[in-house]
Parts: C-alpha cells; sequence; structure tokens
C-alpha cells in the first residue's frame, strides 16, 4: 500500500513537471526577447536624441550648445559619432541603429552602462559630442 502511495505520488510530481517545465522555458524566452527589444528601443532613442540635438544646434551655428542626459543601455559594442552619422553597435547583434545628421558630427560617448551627461557643441566645420565630467 505505501509502494502504491509513494508510485502515485511519483507520477504526479512528474507530470507536475512536464507541464511546468516547458511553461518556465517559454516564459524565459519571452523575458529574454523582450529584454532584447527593449534595449534595442533605447538604443534608438539614444541615437535619435543625439541626432536630433545635433541637428537643432547644427542649424542655429558656432557657438551654440546643448547638453543633455543620456542613458546607455547594456550589451553596446560601440557608439561611432563621424562622418554625418551616429551609430550604435550592440555586442549580441549583427545590426547597427545608425542615423544620418544634417551637419558633420565627431565625438564620442562611452559604451559602458550608464546615464551620461553630454554636451553637444556647434564648432566651425562641425558638431562636438562629448560626455561632461
Amino acid at each position: 500500500m505505501k509502494a502504491q502511495a509513494s508510485l502515485e505520488y511519483l507520477i504526479i510530481v512528474s507530470i507536475a513537471f512536464l507541464i511546468l517545465i516547458p511553461a518556465i522555458l517559454y516564459a524565459n524566452s519571452m523575458l529574454i526577447s523582450s529584454k532584447k527589444e527593449l534595449r534595442n528601443k533605447l538604443g534608438e532613442s539614444l541615437v535619435e536624441r543625439l541626432a536630433e540635438n545635433a541637428d537643432w544646434v547644427y542649424s542655429l551655428g558656432p557657438p551654440s550648445r546643448i547638453r543633455i542626459e543620456v542613458y546607455v543601455p547594456e550589451l553596446v559594442e560601440y557608439i561611432n559619432i563621424s562622418d554625418y552619422k551616429i551609430l550604435l553597435k550592440f555586442k549580441d547583434s549583427q545590426e547597427s541603429i545608425f542615423k544620418v545628421t544634417k551637419g558633420n558630427v565627431t565625438g564620442y560617448i562611452p559604451p559602458e552602462e550608464g546615464y551620461y551627461r553630454v554636451i553637444i557643441i556647434a564648432e566651425q566645420n562641425c558638431v562636438n559630442i562629448s560626455v561632461v565630467e
């Protein structure tokens, strides 16, 4: 009798695991994909804000400048700011996020995750984008 009860409990637990494991795996894959989608949206927002503000400062001409605060998401491989283009590349993706600007841009923003205060300055031949210490 005890062996039969133990076997029944074992069967019930096995069936519960058979139902729960795929549900947990599905929830985990959904979490990973939504996290990646959020990171892409944050990257798009970063590039868009930098490009819009660079265009605004460029249209006003020197010596105009603006300070903004931006967030760099995790897993950024590099942010390239040069030649009329702001480009962001993630470590785990082949695709790049970029935006073309009206004026020639140059500068550097570190790829490490976090908030940065950025100053965008219209100079004679370009727009300089750099982090404020």
